[in-house]
């Protein structure tokens, strides 16, 4: 049987197990940057918490150096 890579791609089920069992860090945004989704390699190599990473912006989710020293949102601290 040929597996077809278009529709694997586009299997939940694969991104969900992809995801799962990838070693890097992976988290996935919206369109204003904030932080919807993330595999357990982001959670571990960032040392955070799920309520210290969901639905916050990305600087602020991996303690982005310009954000922690301001102590301001991201994107704020130009």
């Amino acid at each position: 049987m040929k597996i077809n890579v278009k529709n694997l791609k586009e299997s939940n089920n694969f991104l969900n197990t992809l995801l799962k069992n990838i070693t890097s860090a992976i988290f996935i945004v919206d369109k204003n940057i904030k932080v919807y989704q993330f595999n357990d390699s982001f959670k571990a190599l960032f040392s955070k918490k799920e309520n210290q990473i969901t639905d916050k912006l990305c600087g602020n989710a991996i303690g982005c150096v310009y954000q922690v020293e301001s102590g301001k949102e991201c994107g704020s601290t130009g």
